[in-house]
């Protein structure tokens, strides 16, 4: 594709193609992680290698290392057309496309490069109008955000009819078992809760991302609990991202990093039920 000289790169288009929409639709983060940043690794030694060769034809090197390179930057900007493309973003998806571009263009002896350049960018355009209409990110595809809230600060938005339950009946708890000025706890995610139902969060942190939980963390969380008593504590089951409910359930007794906060709320606390699929406490 990048070095012939004739017809036969509509070929490494058959061959290419599928593989990208592979890449698109694998559900692997770290995949597309390694990509980036092996991505990163290989561009100073391509241009490294381009420049001691400059004005040379290219070596059997640069015949392996170019195509790949550019090739893994079109799968990078592709990925991020799925529901976790806000992440790949923060490790710079967003600008290897145009990268991908300018190298092209300059470097690809291929006669038909701008006809190719031309299809990439046709097919790329096409690709994100699709996948950006239907994902909505962290929520379902947008032909099953089939219930709207019709009440409260989230009027007007729609949402799977299993999550506008389970958020109506989480509020509408929050209202029967606290005042306004009470403290509430939403443990490990789910901090929006504070603010559609104007309670307080107890401690200074919101949402306990998993990879982020120290234990500086949860003893600072553990001395706000302490100091202002929230009336009601909600414990989830699932992750909130997880709206399709088919991943793990948390295992808070399987020593997981959620595990010693949740065993310092059942010191204090008492399981009170469920609210759709998740567990309320109150003060013993």
């Amino acid at each position: 594709l990048f070095f012939s000289k004739s017809s036969k790169w509509l070929w490494g288009l058959v061959i290419l193609l599928p593989a990208a929409v592979y890449t698109m639709a694998q559900s692997s983060l770290y995949f597309v992680f390694c990509l980036t940043f092996m991505n990163y690794i290989l561009l100073p030694l391509v241009l490294w290698v381009r420049w001691r060769r400059r004005g040379k034809e290219y070596n059997e090197l640069e015949s392996v290392l170019i195509p790949v390179f550019l090739f893994a930057l079109v799968l990078q900007y592709m990925s991020g057309f799925t529901y976790s493309g806000i992440i790949f973003s923060y490790s710079g998806a967003g600008v290897v496309f145009p990268i991908f571009y300018v190298l092209f263009r300059k470097l690809s002896p291929n006669p038909n490069r701008a006809l190719i350049i031309a299809g990439l960018s046709i097919l790329i355009l096409i690709s994100a109008s699709f996948y950006k209409h239907n994902h909505i990110y962290r929520d379902a595809p947008r032909k099953e955000l089939t219930a709207k809230f019709t009440s409260g600060k989230l009027r007007g938005i729609k949402t799977t009819p299993r999550n506008k339950a389970q958020i109506n009946a989480m509020i509408d708890t929050v209202e029967e078992k606290t005042g306004r000025d009470d403290y509430i706890l939403a443990y490990p995610d789910f901090p929006v809760l504070y603010y559609l139902t104007d309670r307080k969060n107890p401690t200074p942190i919101d949402w306990y991302y998993r990879r982020e939980v120290v234990p500086e963390m949860l003893i600072e969380a553990g001395r706000g609990i302490i100091k202002n008593r929230p009336k009601l504590i909600f414990i989830m089951k699932y992750a909130e991202a997880d709206f399709n409910r088919v991943g793990a359930i948390y295992r808070y007794d399987a020593g997981i990093v959620y595990t010693p906060m949740y065993q310092f709320i059942s010191e204090g606390y008492r399981y009170a039920g469920l609210v759709g699929d998740v567990m309320v406490y109150l003060p013993k």
